[in-house]
């Protein structure tokens, strides 16, 4: 099992290569590459007009020093608003990601679903099941697995809610399947589970590998997706490092907790890469046993 963590604050504050310098020097064997957050450092879009070339210079240089992308997440922009056509901007960078991530070896790319649960007329899993599907064409073309995200959505309320027809393990399965599960699998975060009231390790023990293949590992106060280190708050981790092993996941293990390293001061960043970095190394001993 690789253990993994996201680029999203390290590129934020610094670039590409340092961003990728920092996870290998602390010890990790791969990378999540993401694409999300850049609109106010357009210097640091990856999915401008030379993409492809700022792309394969990446590669070089993640082969150079020794360090794997083996996952990807797709930009947030997307609405469901939006056609999916490539003459609309945000449906062409998500196929542009598409093509960066296989460029860079990754093995999936991590999607959300769309749409506003209380949108007037919006079906969710009929519109979900939709946009998802024009991604196929490309997906084939680039070799390129959709890991869907479990989510969450927002009431007209503005409450953290969970998406109707898609919260239990089995809606989520069931979800694959209707998709096209040769292009599509699961991505399992914690942080969403957890705020619309689900347990991780059973939501996690409801699961079959073969659908499950990619983590975001990280913890919140059960009321917001605050992108905490483990052990922040209150999950069990013991219950769900355990039930990973009992379902014998195979994927990576991959941090997402951007906003563990937001706070800190640049000259802290190295050695709480590392604890991160340790801390996976202990639950990847809990899950292999």
């Amino acid at each position: 099992m690789k253990l993994s963590i996201e680029t999203g604050e390290l590129r934020r504050r610094f670039n590409d290569k340092i961003a990728l310098k920092m996870i290998k020097d602390a010890g990790f064997d791969a990378f999540d590459y993401s694409f999300c957050y850049f609109h106010d450092q357009p210097e640091k879009d990856m999915l401008d007009d030379c993409y492809i070339q700022r792309a394969t210079e990446l590669r070089k240089y993640a082969d150079e020093i020794g360090i794997e992308c083996t996952q990807s997440h797709a930009p947030l922009d997307y609405a469901y608003t939006d056609e999916p056509s490539l003459s609309n901007i945000n449906f062409m960078r998500n196929v542009r990601a598409i093509e960066v991530a296989s460029i860079l070896g990754a093995n999936s790319i991590v999607f959300h679903g769309l749409g506003i649960v209380h949108a007037k007329g919006l079906d969710y899993i009929e519109y979900n099941t939709q946009y998802l599907r024009s991604y196929l064409p490309y997906c084939e073309k680039y070799n390129m697995v959709i890991s869907y995200e479990n989510s969450c959505a927002i009431s007209k309320e503005m409450k953290v809610i969970p998406i109707p027809g898609l919260h239990t393990p089995e809606e989520y399965m069931k979800f694959i399947d209707s998709l096209d599960n040769r292009w599509f699998n699961l991505c399992f975060d914690t942080g969403h589970c957890a705020v619309v009231g689900a347990e991780p390790d059973e939501f996690i023990l409801g699961m079959n590998n073969k659908y499950l293949k990619a983590l975001h590992i990280h913890e919140n106060n059960r009321e917001k997706d605050q992108h905490l280190i483990p052990y922040s708050g209150n999950f069990d981790w013991d219950k769900i490092a355990d039930a990973l092993r009992k379902i014998d996941y195979q994927g990576d293990f991959s941090f997402e907790c951007s906003n563990f390293l937001a706070y800190l001061p640049n000259d802290l960043l190295s050695p709480a890469l590392k604890y991160c970095e340790q801390m996976g190394r202990h639950f990847i001993r809990k899950i292999t046993g």
